[in-house]
């Protein structure tokens, strides 16, 4: 699943819906770039879902994983960014029939 970003080509964009709603087992993962001012970010991103288990987003190109109120932050970084991100990285996240973790890796 993909959905488009703020600096996509007007074509990616007509291809792509700006969020969605992805389902494995049970639990349900919201997938959004994200807008608007990073320190708000977490935010931001939450008022664009009803219920889900896990917000995955990117848009300040800062990692985090950070669970609040039950819900799952979860931002990959960006792997190539050398002007926005501290620290490059990319994410995974890990989903069993009981629980969905995150891990962020660091690039050197």
């Amino acid at each position: 699943k993909a959905v488009r970003g703020n600096m996509d080509s007007k074509e990616l964009c007509m291809a792509l819906k700006s969020k969605e709603v992805i389902n494995i087992g049970k639990f349900k993962i919201g997938l959004i770039h994200g807008y608007g001012a990073p320190s708000e970010i977490m935010q931001t991103v939450r008022r664009e879902f009803d219920k889900v288990d896990v917000l995955v987003f990117g848009h300040s190109h800062a990692a985090m994983n950070v669970e609040k109120d039950g819900v799952l932050y979860f931002n990959p970084g960006s792997p190539t960014d050398k002007i926005f991100a501290s620290k490059n990285s990319y994410g995974i996240l890990e989903v069993t029939d009981k629980k969905i973790e995150g891990t962020i890796v660091e690039i050197r």
